[in-house]
């Protein structure tokens, strides 16, 4: 019903958006178009951001599957040297500082899309009806991550409590 309401609400903006009256009315206007950004200006970030969220799910789904009998720095060690067999530069320590550091929080999402596979599309993890059966497969990453240890380290738990951005499901009376 929201999203209905927004859609309404997009197309009243639009259809009664003031027509610019004057040249530099015009011109401002067309330059303020040329001035937003387009999908293209995020390409690599964009790339760069999917490749590093799929690193981090790998490295916590590889744990969770292990069950306290995997070894972190060997996934990262295998995952570093897939990267250089595609002729990628990435180090494990860059898996370490930078990619697992940054991406830890969302690590449970990403475990969730690459579980879910890409049946629909490989940049949308599932399908709106779907919403609800990923979110809780996110969760179950979450407990696991936070309960869960691995060999080496059998004081600490994989995620770190309350780490994990939380996006709660509500289902919406129809």
């Amino acid at each position: 019903m929201r999203a209905l309401a927004a859609v309404r609400t997009d197309l009243d903006l639009i259809l009664n958006f003031p027509s610019p009256q004057s040249m530099v009315e015009r011109r401002d206007l067309i330059n303020l178009i040329r001035s937003v950004a387009k999908p293209k200006d995020f390409e690599s970030q964009m790339k760069e951001g999917f490749k590093c969220g799929m690193i981090a799910g790998q490295i916590l789904l590889e744990a969770v599957l292990q069950n306290g009998t995997g070894d972190l720095s060997a996934t990262k060690k295998r995952i570093a040297a897939e990267f250089v067999k595609s002729r990628q530069r990435l180090s494990v320590k860059t898996i370490d500082n930078a990619i697992w550091k940054q991406y830890r929080c969302v690590a449970p999402y990403w475990a969730a899309h690459i579980t879910f596979g890409p049946r629909h599309s490989v940049a949308i993890p599932c399908l709106p009806i779907e919403l609800q059966s990923f979110l809780a497969m996110v969760d179950r990453f979450r407990v696991l991550g936070e309960t869960g240890r691995t060999r080496q380290s059998p004081t600490k738990s994989i995620l770190r409590p309350s780490e994990t951005v939380p996006i709660r499901f509500v289902a919406s009376a129809t």
